[in-house]
């Protein structure tokens, strides 16, 4: 006969069906249907694990499946019988989600074992990888900002904002598309996403031809971003994946913030500032900073944010912003092109703790956009750069719009217990360090070209 110990028996039951008296009874009716098939004496002689081998991404999951083989050639599905283990669990670990569901931790191989009684088991492998197809896979929140002549000209859109589904081809749906000239028409192209599984950078064909995106999916695969150039003008997109993640009012109550701005077509300044949210929600600027020497603080307005972390203005139906899963940084786009410049803007909530100059070590990822000025054009940089405990940069890959893969000298930052990060030989540059230490933004005026321009440093 099939037996089910009582502690097998348990598992199966806390994750599939409820417990009663009448609901016992049914367990054992179906049991005893089920083993029905088995002739007396029938032993179970092996198990196989399903799939034999797989990839995931960190943070993924894999749901394996044991089966059983009989003496009389019956097979049984063993899944939620079967004891199950990882070899390495530093590497792929053990999902409460379901029976012989295994999540990445960190990359690695580890070897997965269902076991069944005392001695018969069976096993497959898993590979984890820092990255992996899967994690484009999904809804994201999408922000392209454009720079250069055409958007001076106002014949190309300072702005674009689009949801957007990813399949597990990496295939791009559009769900919602809105740029700055009010076209509500997304593009007609077959857009294909495809991601490093070693380095997370990511890469676009359109029509199956390989365009010019370039980008990075951050640790988190929350956020990713990327610079490209449509024609003669730069781009710079912003991707939010919420993650499931529910927002609400006190999202964006009671909270300081600094922020960094970049504009396009009517300006091409950069500022920098901070300032508060109230209980009320109404934002108010407290100081801020202009390439042009003088800045105008901006009106108050109140903010309101839906479910999905969309946020928008009380006063400005152009302005709109995206907040992230950590709840720490919204990505705002706003104004027309035509009765005002088109503008970047990121806030990033500030708090109580402090940083040490060792917090910005490690390797970042770089994109950064830059506004024409009198000797130079639009452009765009796409970089890999690490950064020591002293402060000092070095780049190990460097690409930008004009194609030059020339690695910069290195540079110092500095950051200060407030999280605010300067370079000692660009007076301009002014950065904030996010709450989670993972990003950094950053504005400042080119001491070569003197275009404007804002980065994104993110691990």
């Amino acid at each position: 006969m099939w037996h089910i110990s009582s502690d097998n028996l348990g598992k199966a039951m806390k994750h599939r069906l409820p417990t009663g008296p009448l609901v016992l009874l049914v367990i054992f009716v179906s049991l005893c249907a089920c083993s029905s098939g088995l002739q007396q004496g029938t032993i179970l002689t092996s198990i196989s694990v399903t799939p034999t081998s797989c990839t995931i991404g960190v943070n993924g999951t894999q749901q394996f499946k044991a089966t059983g083989y009989y003496s009389d050639g019956t097979t049984v599905d063993l899944t939620y019988q079967c004891t199950w283990n990882s070899s390495n669990t530093a590497i792929a670990s053990y999902a409460t989600t379901e029976i012989g569901a295994f999540k990445g931790v960190a990359s690695g191989t580890a070897t997965i074992t269902a076991t069944q009684g005392s001695s018969l088991s069976g096993q497959a492998t898993i590979k984890v990888l820092p990255y992996a197809p899967s994690d484009l896979q999904g809804s994201w929140n999408l922000m392209v900002f454009n720079t250069g002549p055409d958007v001076t000209a106002g014949t190309y859109p300072g702005w674009i904002r689009e949801n957007i589904s990813v399949d597990a081809n990496g295939e791009i749906t559009f769900s919602s598309f809105l740029d700055s000239s009010s076209n509500t028409t997304p593009p007609t192209d077959t857009l294909i996403l495809t991601i490093n599984t070693s380095t997370g950078a990511i890469t676009e064909t359109t029509n199956g031809e390989q365009d010019t995106l370039h980008g990075w999916i951050s640790s988190d695969k929350t956020i990713f971003f990327a610079v490209s150039s449509p024609g003669n003008d730069r781009q710079i997109y912003i991707a939010v994946n919420q993650n499931g993640t529910t927002f609400s009012s006190t999202d964006i109550s009671s909270l300081n913030f600094v922020y960094h701005t970049i504009m396009s077509g009517k300006s091409s300044d950069w500022s920098y500032g901070d300032g508060s949210i109230d209980g009320s929600q109404q934002l108010t600027v407290s100081s801020c900073t202009e390439s042009s020497g003088s800045c105008t603080t901006p009106t108050a307005t109140t903010l309101s944010i839906d479910s999905t972390g969309i946020v928008t203005s009380s006063i400005d139906s152009k302005w709109q912003g995206v907040m992230t899963p950590d709840k720490e940084t919204i990505f705002i786009t706003q104004g027309d092109g035509t009765t005002n410049a088109t503008t970047l803007m990121v806030m990033q909530v500030t708090g109580s703790q402090t940083y040490v100059q060792s917090d910005a070590a490690g390797t970042w990822h770089q994109g950064s956009i830059n506004n024409a000025s009198s000797t130079s054009s639009a452009e765009w940089d796409y970089a890999t750069v690490s950064i020591d405990n002293s402060g000092i940069m070095t780049w190990s890959s460097w690409l930008d719009s004009t194609g030059s893969t020339t690695l910069p000298q290195s540079a110092t930052i500095s950051l200060s217990s407030n999280g605010t990060i300067t370079f000692p030989s660009i007076s301009s540059a002014n950065g904030t360090m996010s709450v989670n230490k993972n990003m950094i933004i950053m504005t400042m005026t080119s001491s070569e070209s003197g275009s404007n321009q804002l980065g994104i440093l993110m691990k």
